[in-house]
């Protein structure tokens, strides 16, 4: 027979996690990430250029040269939200 005790949390959420009865401490809401969304849009975008080419049957454009300036366009995206992120835990 198995001991269920309260140490044994099945539910995922974690030790000091808010339970639905309201016992625990509270959470604090989260703040909207917009670096992912702006990341996934812009990859769709970029897909969708491609997806246009071949079915124009014209290439949009040089896939290294499209790689090179996604690549880029990624890391300066994580540099300001690391950015913004420093500036938020310094004011708090």
């Amino acid at each position: 027979m198995t001991d269920h005790t309260a140490s044994s949390d099945r539910s995922g959420a974690g030790a000091g996690a808010a339970t639905a009865t309201g016992d625990g401490p509270a959470r604090r809401p989260r703040r909207l990430d917009a670096a992912a969304p702006l990341a996934g849009v812009f990859y769709l975008a970029v897909a969708g250029l491609f997806i246009a080419g071949a079915v124009r049957g014209r290439p949009v454009g040089d896939p290294m040269v499209v790689a090179g300036v996604v690549l880029v366009l990624m890391g300066v995206l994580g540099i300001v939200r690391a950015l913004l992120k420093a500036q938020r835990r310094s004011r708090h």
